[in-house]
């Protein structure tokens, strides 16, 4: 009885296949062959996402402003801007205005 049931959910999950009752055929190892199994290196030659933070900066207040751009090698866009005001108070500009944050 419990065979019959068992049989009948098969059908109802999986359907009518032919392919259902023969067990699949053993599968061999898979062994490389020479240097075309070798895995490729990234094209970009980088491995780890970087974030470009674009301010604009300014020493005096409605002054002339400058855009910088800086290069953050994180995920996180709030650590990205941190690093950028920080690398841009070190050049001592005093007003920053965080313009855009996209990946590279």
């Amino acid at each position: 009885m419990s065979n019959d049931l068992e049989e009948e959910m098969r059908i109802a999950l999986f359907g009518l296949s032919s392919q259902a009752l023969v067990p699949p055929p053993a599968r061999q190892a898979d062994v490389p062959a020479g240097p075309a199994a070798q895995p490729k290196k990234a094209a970009g030659g980088r491995g780890f996402p970087k974030l470009r933070v674009i301010i604009r900066a300014s020493k005096l207040f409605e002054g002339q402003t400058e855009d910088l751009v800086y290069d953050a090698s994180t995920l996180s866009t709030l650590v990205a801007e941190q690093e950028a005001k920080a690398a841009a108070k070190k050049l001592r500009f005093k007003y920053l205005e965080v313009i855009s944050v996209t990946p590279v």
